[in-house]
């Protein structure tokens, strides 16, 4: 196994392709470290979808939200840009909380890939990844409460529901609920098929 320290490095130095497979014939998807390049694709990509996108909190110029990613990064969270055929679609965050706890912090993609089996495929491998590498025996993640789409999603992964944290942000000025999830190692199926 990896330390959690030497992974962020790894992707960083794009030493490893941390997985590859084909959602569709010949469609090579992988994940690769964040590139300054990046930054302003995610920030398109986040506000495709305005309902779930940020809280009252979040970034609200494109300079903030470089800044924001500088400053994740400086605190030692992974950030990977999910790619099909080359070409990025997506970006995972991910964060060691405690030895053997993680979170996800942050999935966004294009809408050109939302409801291909993309979306699901890579943050799979990516889960499957962290568990294989590590010594995490659960990744939690939040949403907002009223976002039944990254409900289902998340759900799909295997995530369970473990409480609802009231009033915990605000969003367009009003307190909103936010859900925890998490996903446990002894729950995921860790060898690779492909």
């Amino acid at each position: 196994m990896k330390p959690m320290d030497q992974l962020p490095v790894a992707i960083a130095q794009k030493k490893t392709t941390i997985y590859s497979g084909a959602v569709e014939p010949k469609v090579k998807i992988s994940l690769r470290a964040l590139l300054e390049d990046d930054v302003p694709l995610i920030w398109q990509w986040l506000h495709e979808f305005p309902k779930q996108n940020l809280d009252d909190y979040a970034p609200k110029t494109l300079e903030a939200f470089k800044l924001d990613i500088q400053k994740r990064l400086a605190q030692g969270e992974i950030i990977g840009i999910i790619l099909r055929g080359g070409e990025p679609v997506g970006v995972i965050g991910f964060r060691q909380l405690t030895d053997y706890l993680g979170a996800l912090h942050g999935i966004c993609f294009t809408s050109k890939v939302h409801r291909t089996g993309l979306t699901q495929y890579a943050v799979h491998k990516f889960l499957k990844m962290m568990f294989r590498e590590t010594k995490l025996d659960k990744i939690s993640a939040t949403y907002f409460r009223d976002n039944e789409q990254i409900k289902g999603f998340l759900k799909k992964q295997g995530f369970e529901h473990e409480g609802t944290m009231k009033m915990h942000t605000r969003r367009a000025g009003r307190p909103i609920d936010v859900s925890l999830v998490a996903l446990y190692r002894h729950k995921v199926k860790l060898a690779e098929v492909n």
